[in-house]
């Protein structure tokens, strides 16, 4: 281990009294964003900080411990008062431990957010990424996607923002809901399986449930909040703010997380900037027109590369191709 995190919990300790001198918070920080484990240990020191006023309030009545401790050296001799001072010490140090677990948790919320930075985590063009939120939530993020949230994630709130397509696989908790945020669209959800798309260059947002339920909230236009039941889907056209339910086979809205691409009705302006992201190439289109055509597929990317399923789709007739290296030209 570097000698600098040697004294690591001495650090999370001053952290969580405020007494954590600028170099150590540093030092913190640094270890912190080192690996999820970090994240994950230090947050649970947090949490069991934080629960302690809890605990107080529910099991230390501090007039009745009194009574308690009145009645039990009542009429000692000598030695029972020296017993009762030390439990007045004692009683004492009770009363500060649960005055700076007091302090721990007011201070603490707000300075989890402000000490430390925000995180991003990124897909790269051509491959996909898998993560565990520090709460046990597991995301799978599609190539040329990323998300962000607080290194204060779980404390007194669950919340991420998306770029690009995620599948979301969240560990329940009734108390503290989970919110996902694109530009478009925010999804709250308890506990439950959904994939969420909401590419920038994409026409539509498309929100896929699985298992559970999740509540959205359409933030280009004014309506009333939709309800997802398993195997719908809300498909958002960014172009006009509206929004639609359907039925839909949920369970083929994350066969990409296992090396699939799959198309259902969409449109080809949607499915390009998927081959681009999956494949890495670009794509040039010579009328407009040919972006609205949907199409429905079904592709392993280990077993077809880009000139098969640019072939595959072509073969409907409705466009014709030619490849130059890895770019792609696309006419009537």
């Amino acid at each position: 281990m570097d000698e600098r995190y040697s004294h690591i919990d001495d650090m999370i300790a001053d952290y969580l009294t405020g007494n954590l001198s600028s170099e150590d918070g540093m030092c913190l920080k640094q270890w912190v964003e080192q690996s999820d484990e970090n994240r994950r240990y230090f947050f649970n020191q947090v949490s069991v900080w934080t629960s302690m006023p809890a605990l107080d309030d529910a099991l230390y009545d501090k007039k009745r411990a009194f009574r308690l401790f009145q009645n039990r050296v009542k009429g000692t001799t000598a030695r029972g008062r020296h017993i009762w001072m030390n439990i007045t010490k004692y009683a004492a140090m009770l009363l500060l431990l649960a005055g700076v677990s007091y302090y721990c948790y007011t201070k603490g919320e707000s300075d989890v957010k402000t000490n430390f930075s925000e995180i991003v985590v990124e897909a790269p063009r051509g491959s996909n990424t898998h993560l565990y939120l520090p709460d046990g939530t597991q995301v799978w993020l599609n190539a040329g996607s990323r998300i962000a949230y607080s290194q204060g994630f779980g404390v007194d709130d669950r919340e991420v923002h998306l770029w690009g397509e995620g599948y979301f696989e969240v560990t329940p908790n009734k108390n503290l809901p989970l919110h996902v945020r694109t530009k478009n669209l925010h999804v709250q959800v308890l506990g439950t399986k959904f994939n969420f798309r909401d590419y920038e260059s994409d026409l539509e947002a498309v929100v896929t449930l699985l298992q559970g339920k999740v509540l959205l909230n359409n933030l280009l236009r004014k309506e009333k909040d939709v309800v997802l039941t398993p195997d719908n889907r809300a498909v958002l056209n960014k172009k006009n703010g509206l929004m639609k339910v359907e039925n839909s086979v949920a369970v083929n809205a994350r066969d990409w997380t296992n090396g699939y691409l799959f198309f259902n009705e969409e449109t080809l302006s949607d499915i390009l900037g998927r081959l681009e992201r999956s494949y890495d190439v670009e794509f040039v289109v010579s009328h407009d027109s040919l972006l609205n055509i949907r199409f429905y597929g079904s592709f392993m990317k280990q077993e077809y590369n880009i000139h098969d399923v640019i072939d595959a789709l072509s073969s409907t007739g409705k466009f014709h191709y030619k490849i130059d290296g890895k770019k792609i030209m696309l006419y009537k």
